[in-house]
């Protein structure tokens, strides 16, 4: 992606600590439709970051502007908030906050992904990778402006990991949302994607 293409968020000086630890300081980013990939390593801020871009921490300096908060897709799909809420249910939730939630594009990847017999399971009744599925079918469907995705491939079999890497092949070619990924390594299966960006916190 070109550097003259609109930035969607910026990140100016972005800085988040704990009473004991510095987690992220200075940290500046531009980030443009496409996919861009947050590397790190453990510790190294990968999820505070995704949480301080979709405002559920306060930065301890510098901010995050984006075009429309409304319009950012993120969900930790390891919460232990979830385990007691029906897949069903939150996917409905999901398409009611998000006003471009794509239907037809649900029910794609429902299919695809074979989670169809398990959406009346609560989530606490799911496996990890499970749980990955149903935030992947949300991540799609929202037609966000932003969507966030952390190590989206973790606990997958092969074939959901093959729907993934489709989905994130069609992010990078995307020309008016950013997706962000999270993870330790970029999956060979996107060797060949041009991303639109890198933030390297490190290892």
């Amino acid at each position: 992606m070109s550097m003259s293409a609109p930035a969607v968020l910026t990140i100016e000086q972005l800085g988040f600590a704990y009473a004991d630890r510095v987690i992220l300081e200075g940290l500046n980013a531009r980030i443009t439709p496409g996919l861009t990939w947050i590397r790190g390593g453990d510790g190294r801020g990968k999820t505070t970051l995704l949480r301080l871009i979709a405002g559920e921490l306060t930065p301890t300096s510098g901010a995050v502007q984006c075009v429309d908060a409304k319009l950012v897709f993120y969900a930790d799909m390891r919460e232990a908030k979830l385990d007691d809420v029906v897949a069903h249910d939150w996917l409905a939730t999901q398409a009611h906050k998000f006003s471009r939630w794509n239907t037809a594009l649900a029910d794609d990847l429902v299919q695809a992904l074979r989670l169809d017999e398990h959406l009346h399971k609560s989530f606490h009744m799911m496996s990890a990778g499970m749980r990955r599925k149903v935030g992947l079918v949300a991540a799609v469907a929202s037609q966000a402006e932003v969507v966030m995705l952390e190590t989206p491939f973790a606990a997958l079999d092969s074939a959901a990991c093959a729907v993934v890497s489709e989905v994130l092949s069609e992010a990078a070619a995307q020309h008016t949302c950013a997706w962000l990924l999270a993870d330790y390594t970029l999956p060979s299966s996107l060797s060949e994607a041009q991303l639109a960006g890198l933030i390297d916190l490190g290892d």
